[in-house]
């Protein structure tokens, strides 16, 4: 928590701060300290009072982040699956009150709500959904849990921008993307430092057999189309081909093709100015090998390849571990 970080008392004693408001908390309700099995299975067997789970549900991720926020010991899986049985199953008894004629198992939504809180909090969807399978063993939930992770993971990622392991990372500089990746190592590293001057260009009037050679010559499996002033106009893939290349109807009119035919005239870019985590992020989304560089008058000024970029980000953990060293 950011508040324990904004208080001016020594670091050693935040840990004590910390469990004094959790013992105070647990004073009036037990029930928030560590992962009670009981109180779980109290929940799956709808033997808990709404009052109860209502409270659990509130002030169980209290007690959490006091613990782990001061720098105490503590997790976060076990109160992910506490904090979604007491909320599903509080859910289910809310659904038994306001539509008694629907008569639901309050126990099943406890188990919905576990997966949909660890789903949420940790972002492993499928961990989420195989470990309360396996806690059940019965089909006819796999449905409305697949519904509730997905629809958790959806909400989670779109208001944190990690999961509860990496988040604090983020912020403190350090964070990591989901390949492992230190984000603010690719965040200093600038694309106009890094831009590469490669053939990767086909001209607009080039003919269907002059395409496929230069495709097949070349290292990459997408080559830029560009007009006789030098202005890009679109891209073509390997893919785009492939119709052409297997489709027998087609064969017959290939030697009227041209690239700017054949070309997609939407296709992503990326300015000099930005950084290689933007770069890459795009690449991975569009499932490319390189991005074509535009500069503030939108003039093209090169490529920037995935290759380039990890070799660089490579070299830069590489010094900053020696320098490391040098400095101990």
């Amino acid at each position: 928590m950011n508040f324990f970080n904004k208080i001016t008392i020594p670091t050693f004693l935040k840990p004590a701060l910390g469990g004094i408001c959790v013992g105070l908390i647990g004073l009036f309700l037990p029930g928030v300290y560590g992962f009670s099995q009981q109180s779980v299975d109290r929940s799956l067997y709808n033997q808990n009072t709404l009052e109860l789970l209502l409270l659990l549900v509130l002030l169980k991720p209290l007690a959490t982040a006091l613990t782990v926020g001061s720098g105490g010991h503590g997790g976060t899986f076990a109160p992910s699956l506490f904090t979604g049985a007491m909320l599903g199953g509080a859910i289910g008894q809310l659904i038994n009150v306001i539509f008694p004629e629907l008569d639901v198992s309050p126990g099943a939504y406890a188990l919905v709500g576990m997966g949909a809180v660890v789903a949420g909090t940790t972002h492993a969807s499928l961990t989420a959904l195989i470990m309360v399978f396996e806690m059940t063993n019965n089909y006819k939930i796999i449905l409305p849990l697949m519904l509730s992770i997905i629809i958790s993971t959806v909400i989670s990622k779109g208001i944190l921008k990690g999961s509860l392991y990496t988040i604090r990372l983020g912020r403190e500089g350090t964070g990591l993307d989901i390949y492992g990746r230190k984000s603010s190592v690719l965040k200093s590293m600038q694309i106009s430092a890094i831009i590469e001057n490669s053939d990767v260009f086909i001209q607009e009037s080039d003919n269907y057999h002059r395409v496929v050679e230069l495709l097949r010559n070349s290292n990459y499996e997408t080559l830029l189309v560009r007009n006789q002033a030098g202005n890009i106009l679109g891209v073509i893939t390997y893919s785009d081909l492939r119709k052409t290349m297997f489709d027998e109807e087609m064969s017959s009119v290939v030697d009227f093709l041209i690239a700017g035919d054949l070309m997609k005239k939407r296709f992503p870019v990326i300015g000099e100015n930005e950084n290689s985590d933007s770069a890459l992020k795009m690449m991975e989304t569009f499932d490319l090998e390189y991005l074509p560089v535009i500069n503030s008058e939108k003039e093209f000024k090169g490529i920037v390849t995935k290759q380039k970029i990890l070799r660089v980000y490579q070299n830069e953990l590489f010094k900053a571990e020696n320098d490391m060293d040098m400095a101990s």
